[in-house]
C-alpha cells in the first residue's frame, strides 16, 4: 500500500507541475531558434573536422569545397534547432560512413590526445545527440594513412598544397567568402602549434569574423577584412598578399629605409643614386608626417593590418608601409637638426627598391678587424660558404663580436661548431601529430654540433 501511495504521489506531482521525467541528455526544443552566425560556426567546425579526421573525405574524391558551398544557403535558412541539425546530417552524409574496421586504431601518434579539444561536438543547444554520435564515430574511427588535403615535409611541418584553385575574383560572393575563412581557420586550428601564444582565443576570432566577412561591401573592404583576419595569429611568418590590398599602402617606395628608434620614425638608409633630388632624404631625419597625417597616428591606424610575432616586428614592418605611396612622389614632414621643415621626394618601383636594397648590402661588411683586437661578424650577410674563412682569420682575436640584428643566412650552424665543446641543443619543436590532427607533439631537439 505504502508503495502505491508513493507512485501516485510522483504521477500527481508530474500533473501539478506539468513536467516529466526525461533524460539530461536529451536534445533541445526542435523549433527553439538558433542565431545565424552560431549555426555558420557549427557549419564550418563540422566540415574542418571532417575534412581533416574523416577517412573517405582524406583520400580527396569528394569535392569538399562544394560541399560546404551547397550547405550555406541551406544553413542559412534553417533556423530552428531541427532544420539545422537536418543539414548538417546532409554534410555528413557526403562523407559516406567511415571505415570502422578497426575502430580507434592510431598505431603511428606520437601524441597525446587532448579530448577537451573536441568539446564543441558535445554542445547540446547546437547539435542533435545523433550528430555528435556520429562526429565521435568519427574522431574515433581509422584514420586514413594520408590525406590529400595536407602532406608533411621531413621536419613534420604540413604543407596544403591540394586545396582547389579558382580563377581570379578579387571579389568573391559572400558563400566564397565564407570558404575562404572556413578554409584558413580549420587549417590554423588543426595544424599551427602556436595558438596559445595568440593574443585572441582562435575560436573568438572564427566567432567574429564570421559577420565581418558576410557584410563586406567593396573589394577593398574584403581584401582588408582578410588582411586582418590573417593577422590575429600573431605570426610574422603569415602572409595574405593581393594587389588590391597593396594599392592601400602603396604600389612604389620612396628611396630610403626607415627604423623605429626611441618611438619616433628615422631614416636608416637612403638611396641617393636614385633620389630627386639626391639630397632630400638624410640618414638620421626623423618623419613627422606622412600620407597627410602624422606619422604616429598612421602608424596606429595601419597597425591592425600588420604582421608579426611581437611589438619590435610589428614596429619593423610598419616601417616598410610608410614609404609606400601611388603616387610619383611623397610629401613629407621631417626634422633634422632640431629643424622641422617639409620635403617632396620622388617615389620608383618596387622592384628598383629592392635592386637598391641589394646592391647596397653587397658592399656591407661581413666581418672585420676592430681596434683592440676585436672581431666582428655580421651575421645577415654571412655567407654557409664563408663560415671556415672567418673563423681561421678571427680565432686569435681578443674577443668575437656576433651581429644578429638582422636575419642570418645559415651560417650560424656552422660558426657554432668552432664554440662549442660539445654537441648543444638549442630548441624543441612542436610538430602536428598526424594521425591527431590538433594535436602536437614535441620533435627530437635541434642541436648545435660541434667541430670534429
Amino acid at each position: 500500500m505504502q508503495k502505491k501511495r508513493l507512485i501516485l504521489i510522483i504521477l500527481c506531482l508530474s500533473l501539478v507541475f506539468g513536467c516529466s521525467i526525461k533524460n539530461d541528455n536529451s536534445d533541445t526544443n526542435s523549433s527553439e531558434k538558433i542565431e545565424l552566425n552560431k549555426r555558420l560556426e557549427g557549419l564550418i567546425r563540422v566540415w574542418g573536422f571532417l575534412k581533416y579526421y574523416h577517412n573517405k573525405v582524406a583520400t580527396g574524391d569528394i569535392d569538399w569545397d562544394e560541399v560546404l558551398l551547397n550547405a550555406v544557403p541551406a544553413v542559412k535558412k534553417a533556423e530552428n534547432f531541427d532544420n539545422f541539425n537536418k543539414e548538417i546530417e546532409k554534410v555528413i552524409e557526403k562523407a559516406g560512413k567511415p571505415d570502422i574496421s578497426n575502430s580507434g586504431s592510431n598505431k603511428n601518434s606520437k601524441s597525446k590526445s587532448d579530448e577537451s579539444f573536441f568539446d564543441w561536438m558535445d554542445d547540446t543547444s547546437l547539435f542533435k545527440s545523433d550528430i555528435i554520435n556520429e562526429l565521435k564515430s568519427v574522431k574515433n574511427s581509422d584514420k586514413a594513412s594520408s590525406n590529400h588535403y595536407v602532406g608533411y615535409d621531413s621536419l613534420g611541418v604540413p604543407l596544403f598544397r591540394n586545396e582547389k584553385v579558382y580563377p581570379l575574383i578579387t571579389f568573391p560572393n559572400e558563400n566564397m567568402r565564407l570558404l575562404s575563412l572556413a578554409r584558413f581557420w580549420n587549417i590554423i586550428n588543426y595544424y599551427y602549434p602556436y595558438k596559445e601564444g595568440m593574443t585572441q582565443d582562435w575560436e573568438d576570432v572564427l566567432t567574429e569574423f564570421i559577420p565581418r566577412i558576410m557584410s563586406v561591401s567593396s573589394e577593398m573592404d574584403y581584401h582588408l577584412t582578410m588582411l586582418e583576419f590573417v593577422v590575429h595569429i600573431n605570426d610574422g611568418h603569415g602572409f595574405f598578399s593581393s594587389t588590391v590590398a597593396g594599392s592601400l599602402f602603396g604600389l612604389y617606395r620612396a628611396p630610403f629605409e626607415l627604423g623605429y628608434v626611441e618611438n619616433k620614425t628615422v631614416v636608416i638608409q637612403v638611396f641617393p643614386d636614385v633620389m630627386i633630388p639626391s639630397d632630400a632624404i638624410k640618414v638620421g631625419d626623423i618623419i613627422t608626417r606622412c600620407h597627410g597625417t602624422d606619422t604616429d597616428t598612421y602608424r596606429n591606424n595601419i597597425r591592425k593590418y600588420v604582421l608579426g610575432s611581437n611589438d619590435a616586428c610589428i614596429e619593423r614592418n610598419i616601417n616598410r608601409y610608410l614609404n609606400c605611396d601611388n603616387s610619383d612622389h611623397m610629401d613629407l614632414k621631417i626634422i633634422r637638426d632640431g629643424q622641422e621643415f617639409d620635403v617632396s621626394v620622388n617615389t620608383i618601383r618596387t622592384s628598383d627598391f629592392n635592386q637598391q636594397v641589394h646592391e647596397a648590402d653587397s658592399h656591407k661588411i661581413r666581418w672585420e678587424i676592430l681596434p683592440g683586437n676585436i672581431g666582428y661578424v655580421n651575421m645577415g650577410m654571412l655567407e654557409i660558404a664563408d663560415a671556415d674563412m672567418v673563423m681561421q682569420q678571427l680565432m686569435n682575436t681578443k674577443a668575437i663580436i656576433f651581429d644578429v640584428r638582422n636575419y642570418p643566412r645559415g651560417a650560424v650552424y656552422k660558426i657554432c661548431s668552432y664554440l662549442l665543446p660539445e654537441p648543444v641543443a638549442f630548441a624543441k619543436t612542436l610538430v602536428p601529430d598526424a594521425p591527431n590532427p590538433g594535436m602536437l607533439y614535441l620533435y627530437s631537439p635541434m642541436e648545435m654540433a660541434t667541430e670534429k
